[in-house]
């Protein structure tokens, strides 16, 4: 723990063997003084044990837990992140933010690669390397997001939670991924293709008073609470809490998605073919 400002601890979930994981957010200035800075760590049930579970992150500011113990995390606009995007988190992995890689990547260093720890000071030193801006390395590689969001619809990401239980009509089961900024909901739509996992998203017809943030089921009465406040890049009205009941009598919409092989378009943010969805 250092004393910068933008290293927010951000939300906390359980796996089925009651193991947590909570996230990080990256200094600002991105300055990486600390092992932790910019990661996903995980604690054992007992809390006896801490480790750094993934690398990479900006402010990520929401995550969730679904079902088979799927981790997620949203991420927000800024360096390095040309605009708010969902991951699904494994171990090990390295989701873009490169001051706080945690670990040796390769970097773009003038016409050749290096291979370095770009959160290193001693070795960010050695290599000049600059953490943002005109000039900075670029990494060869990071795990790719499985949605990324422009920024008239979500400037700004919560977290994420399943619409488990019986009362969600057509949205039984789904992901649901909340908007600080914009103070409303979408329903995230997955598909596997060629074993890579990518998704769309719908925005669902809420928009809140607040920026929503966190949300849970209720096992007693099936619902889905979701909670917020207003601050930051939020122009939203109030804070508080709120409680969004029943939402497949709101929604009128096919809650599935398929990628068109023949309908193929570029990853604007990293040039890789993708998918488009129709839904």
């Amino acid at each position: 723990m250092t004393a910068n400002y933008h290293e927010f601890c951000l939300d906390l979930h359980t796996d089925s063997h009651g193991t947590f994981y909570y996230f990080k957010g990256a200094p600002w200035t991105p300055a990486v003084t600390s092992p932790h800075q910019g990661t996903c760590l995980k604690v054992s049930p007992d809390g006896s044990k801490l480790e750094v579970f993934a690398t990479g992150f900006r402010a990520p500011n929401g995550s969730g837990m679904g079902p088979g113990d799927v981790l997620t995390v949203s991420d927000n606009q800024g360096h390095w992140m040309p605009s708010s995007k969902l991951n699904v988190v494994t171990k090990g992995g390295f989701y873009g933010m490169t001051p706080s890689a945690q670990h040796e990547i390769a970097l773009q260093f003038g016409e050749s690669n290096i291979v370095v720890n770009p959160s290193d000071p001693q070795a960010r030193n050695k290599f000049h390397l600059r953490g943002w801006d005109a000039g900075a390395q670029e990494p060869i590689n990071y795990d790719q997001p499985i949605c990324w969001l422009p920024q008239n619809m979500d400037n700004s990401s919560g977290g994420q939670v399943w619409a488990t239980g019986d009362k969600r009509g057509p949205l039984t089961d789904h992901m649901l991924f909340m908007s600080y900024g914009k103070g409303t909901l979408f329903e995230v739509m997955t598909e596997e293709v060629e074993g890579v996992t990518q998704a769309g998203m719908v925005r669902l017809p809420f928009k809140f008073p607040t920026g929503v943030m966190r949300g849970r089921v209720n096992p007693k009465d099936g619902q889905v609470y979701v909670c917020g406040l207003r601050g930051w890049q939020n122009g939203r009205r109030e804070g508080g809490r709120i409680l969004s009941r029943a939402l497949h009598r709101q929604v009128r919409a096919d809650a599935s998605a398929t990628a068109r092989e023949e309908e193929r378009y570029r990853d604007h943010f990293h040039g890789r073919p993708r998918r488009k969805f129709r839904h």
